[in-house]
């Protein structure tokens, strides 16, 4: 049971570091455009 509680809470980092990493790119291209 601990591995998959660990193995939820690794999917949930990842989510949340690509989610800031694509938002960061996106205010990158936006910013070039102006």
């Amino acid at each position: 049971m601990m591995v998959a509680s660990a193995k939820a809470d690794i999917l949930k980092g990842i989510e949340m570091y690509n989610n800031r990493h694509l938002g960061a790119i996106n205010n990158n291209a936006s910013n070039q455009n102006i």
